[in-house]
């Protein structure tokens, strides 16, 4: 029983991860589309841009490149009310869901 139940949590384990990791290519295929966008000058789509931050947020992208489309956003949607997700960035000490780090 106790050997059923280890095979069991490697099992969990493992869809767990390969979930994990589709998700993260989900995310990846995502931003490419994004950027591709932006670098065509399509400023003016605001869902793009929003999602584009949460992306990279999501992703746990570097903080300059969070900042740069932030800032795109916020100059091109000032009035804008921020998703939940986007409001503030969390310091880079504390834990957050980042889909970045991946644990071998």
């Amino acid at each position: 029983a106790a050997e059923y139940g280890r095979l069991q949590a490697e099992r969990n384990e493992d869809a767990s991860k390969a979930k994990l990791e589709e998700a993260r290519d989900h995310l990846e295929r995502a931003r490419s589309h994004f950027e591709r966008a932006v670098e065509q000058g399509v400023i003016s789509n605001e869902d793009l841009l929003v999602l584009h931050c949460a992306t990279l947020k999501l992703l746990g992208a570097p903080q300059e490149e969070y900042d740069a489309a932030f800032q795109r956003l916020r100059r091109n949607f000032p009035m804008m009310k921020l998703p939940a997700l986007l409001e503030e960035r969390p310091d880079p000490g504390q834990s957050s869901t980042n889909m970045a780090t991946r644990e071998p």
